[in-house]
């Protein structure tokens, strides 16, 4: 017959459970008796079976089931024997005679026994007295009460089965042998053996009854110890298991011999363990074997086993909340727990402090220490809705002994919205990590969150802290998204939220001294909405543009006013398009000012070396136009208290027409410094470059750039422009006409040549030819040192040039007798 036990668990583990359990696999067990046992003390009753230890003074009264009772030729024999076995009490009487049957505990270390046992019949059928019966059992027990002592770790053995089965059968089968075998250690632990045998617990399963002997034997769960039990019965090996059941169910088959040849009827002794039936005190044996040879009267010998440890402690984690809707509170036990279930009239009173008036009581059906957890029915629990915390205060019963476990913080669901509870919201950020969180006095019952985009799971928290999400947002764009959060026993709860646009990366910010604007070089400059140094508020003031150094931008920020290094603080608050991200505190990098210069005063401030060019075209004394030819010496003063410093200067130049830019390559030339006159002086005269100039009349500007550092100070426009001209190189006659060719460089750019006149020339088009040299034009012949009025494009004014000198041509006749040739 298979054992209850084994079949329990292995419909649990079978595909990877082996079992064993208990007595099952060494004997076979088979229903026997049914009664009511109560042990009363003083005014107290309890079911036997939720009875831990006994103590002098209690009586153990049992009442036989309708089913028993209705065998009155039976016998119940109750015994008391001392551990040692010097000591026997005994009281017995068929069932006829009373309708229950009552033992009182001489002493606290006493082992009760009780057999149930058919009358024996003689030779001749006649059922034997009431007496004989009586005396026969009891002469078995005073031969070797000893042997019933033994007894009690049937029942022990029988009890750690069950409780292993128990155990084990609660672990999903989904979670694999590995979780069964550390389940296993765990509980044998919990009931006083710290190590297993490696034969009990594998990686594939573990033997229940291996483990059950394991613990019975190891773990001194017995009144005395195995060496003691040995030398007390003469069997050194008396403690051991199994060979102590074979040596007590020996002694019994030879009792049981004993009446079969004395009184000719089968007879046969049989060793119980027992179990709660269906009514509170009811009690249940179940024999480990019977029958040996057909129609054998069996008598059935129950010794109840005892908790003798000291009462274990138990308590709830007082500090970390537990969700009470989980219906699970976490138990802690010090000591060891017994193998039997002693624990009943269990409950947990509610309250909170916030409501004094409001308190609840639960009860507790089932109290089970062993599986590390107090499971908590919560149907009927309705506490105020803004309630999160309570107290939890955890009461019951051990066996006779009133228990109060210490307070524990019990935490509930929170009922509204969790919006205010979520934390880190603000690292929602795209392109970074963000890290959500559940504030500790509302998190105690989240089970799980999730950030969700579009339909989308960006991140799931782990199990081990169901209440922390960190999610990568390195490639996710900005936008609406949802935190979705679980917690016990109440539906999800959905928390809208934005991963806004990415933050600025600043790597520098710099302000030089006494400037109304702010440099700063970084990524994600477009989200900038302004930068705030103290009271100052600057602004961008136009895109960023991007730098040589990728992936950086720089962007200028205009101030409201011009700031002094002295003043400003060192660090400024840097604030995001939409204010979202929040707002970024960097420092500010302090740099000494900037070069600040202007065309000193004076007759030789700026002082123009004309070329040939210049003199031909009359600006040899033109304060405001110079050829492109032409030298231009000047001399800088520091302006807006700028201090003149060591090192070198270098003026730059630029045409400030140039649509190209002249910021990328522009003209320069280095310059003398005089520091404590604070001017600087260009060391020769200036030639602009004809190759860079954009247009005809070109206007100049200049700044000075500290060549140490690279400082720059503003642009500023010069009082003067560069003309590019056409340059008369040199002019000759034409032998067919005796007219002048005027030949010369950019002659294209003559709209228009005359005579000069108080009037004003009157100009005619210029007609460019192909002579040996380049380009000419033709000139009727004048005298050689003759000027003439040049018109050239986009300037309105003409100019009067005088020639290169030209030889004298001959005149023909006709034309001579003419006169000149109009103009």
């Amino acid at each position: 017959m298979v054992s209850r036990v084994c079949v329990r668990v292995c419909a649990a583990l079978a595909a990877w459970l082996f079992c064993q359990a208990g007595l099952a696999e060494a004997y076979n067990t088979y229903d026997g008796p049914s009664f009511a046992a109560t042990v009363k003390r003083g005014s107290v009753s309890l079911p036997l079976l939720q009875v831990d230890h006994l103590q002098q003074g209690d009586r153990i009264e049992i009442t036989p089931s309708p089913e028993l009772a209705r065998h009155r030729d039976w016998v119940i024999a109750l015994a008391s024997i001392s551990r040692s076995g010097t000591e026997v009490s005994f009281t017995a009487s068929a069932i006829e005679d009373r309708d229950h049957f009552e033992l009182e505990v001489p002493s606290a270390d006493a082992v009760p026994a009780i057999v149930i046992a058919p009358a024996l019949r003689t030779l001749f059928g006649i059922t034997t007295s009431t007496g004989e019966s009586t005396n026969l059992i009891e002469q078995a027990i005073r031969t070797d009460p000893q042997r019933f002592v033994s007894l009690q770790k049937i029942d022990q053995i029988s009890q750690a089965a069950r409780a292993l089965a128990d155990v084990l059968s609660s672990v999903p089968v989904e979670q694999g042998p590995e979780a069964v075998s550390a389940a296993a250690r765990s509980a044998a632990a919990r009931y006083g053996l710290p190590t297993v045998g490696p034969n009990c617990v594998k990686s594939t399963g573990v033997d229940i009854q291996c483990l059950a002997a394991e613990i019975v034997n190891r773990a001194s769960l017995d009144a005395m110890s195995a060496d003691k039990l040995g030398s007390l019965t003469g069997k050194p090996d008396q403690g051991k298991l199994p060979g102590q059941l074979d040596d007590s169910i020996k002694t019994f088959t030879a009792a049981a011999d004993y009446f079969t040849s004395r009184y000719r009827d089968l007879y046969d002794f049989t060793p119980t363990f027992a179990r709660s039936g269906d009514q509170p005190n009811e009690v249940k044996l179940y024999a480990i074997d019977r029958y040996r040879n057909g129609g054998i009267k069996t008598a059935y010998v129950y010794v109840p086993a005892w908790f003798q440890g000291p009462m274990p402690a138990l308590s709830v984690d007082g500090q970390a909340s537990v969700c009470l809707t989980s219906g699970h509170v976490p138990l802690k036990t010090g000591g060891r727990l017994p193998l039997s279930n002693y624990w009943h009239d269990w409950h947990l009173d509610l309250l909170d402090r916030r409501h004094p008036e409001w308190g609840a009581r639960l009860d507790i059906p089932n109290m089970h220490p062993e599986f590390g957890e107090i499971r908590v029915p919560t149907d009927a629990l309705a506490p105020p809705s803004d309630s999160t915390i309570l107290t939890g205060r955890f009461s019951g019963m051990l066996g006779f002994q009133s228990i109060t476990l210490p307070d524990a913080t019990l935490a509930m669901p929170v009922a509204g919205h969790l919006e205010d509870a979520l934390e880190g919201v603000s690292t929602l950020v795209s392109g970074e990590t963000a890290h959500l969180r559940i504030a500790a006095g509302a998190g105690g019952c989240v089970t799980h969150m999730s950030l969700v985009m579009d339909g989308r799971v960006l991140a799931s928290s782990p199990a081990a802290a169901p209440t922390r999400l960190d999610v990568d947002l390195s490639t996710q764009s900005a936008g609406p998204a949802a935190v979705v959060v679980s917690q016990a026993g109440v539906a999800d709860q959905v928390l809208p939220v934005n991963i806004v646009g990415p933050r600025v990366r600043v790597r520098q910010l710099v302000h030089q001294d006494g400037d109304d604007f702010l440099t700063l070089d970084g990524t994600n400059l477009d989200r900038l909405d302004r930068v705030q140094l103290g009271h100052v508020i600057c602004l961008p003031g136009g895109p960023p543009a991007r730098l040589a150094d990728a992936p950086y931008s720089r962007l200028v920020l205009a101030c409201d006013s011009a700031l002094s290094n002295a003043t400003i603080p060192d660090r400024a608050i840097v604030s995001h398009v939409g204010g979202a991200p929040g707002t970024l505190s960097v420092p500010v990098v302090k740099g000494e000012s900037r070069p600040s210069f202007e065309l000193a005063t004076g007759p030789n401030a700026w002082v123009v070396q004309p070329s040939d060019k210049a003199v031909r075209w009359g600006l040899a004394h033109d304060p405001v136009l110079s050829t492109d030819d032409s030298g231009v010496a000047l001399v800088l003063q520091a302006t807006h208290g700028y201090s003149v410093r060591s090192g070198g200067y270098t003026l730059q130049l630029r045409v400030s027409e140039d649509p190209s830019g002249s910021d990328a390559a522009p003209f320069s030339v280095p310059l003398m410094v005089n520091r404590s006159r604070g001017e600087l002086r260009t060391r020769t005269p200036i030639v602009y470059p004809s190759a860079q100039l954009p247009t005809v009349v070109n206007h100049l500007q200049f700044r000075v750039v500290r060549s140490s550092n690279g400082l720059a100070g503003d642009w500023q426009d010069l009082p003067h422009a560069i003309v590019l001209l056409p340059r008369f190189t040199s002019v000759s006659c034409d032998p067919a006409t005796s007219d002048w060719l005027v030949h010369g460089e950019h002659l294209d750019m003559i709209e228009g040549v005359g005579e000069p006149t108080p009037a004003g020339p009157e100009l005619h088009p210029v007609l460019l030819s192909r002579c040996d040299d380049g380009a000419c034009f033709v000139l009727p012949s004048h005298q050689a040192d003759h000027a003439i009025a040049v018109k050239i494009a986009w300037i309105e004014h003409p100019f009067v040039v005088t020639l290169p000198t030209a030889p004298a041509c001959a005149v023909p006749p006709a034309e001579a007798a003419s006169g000149p040739v109009p103009k």
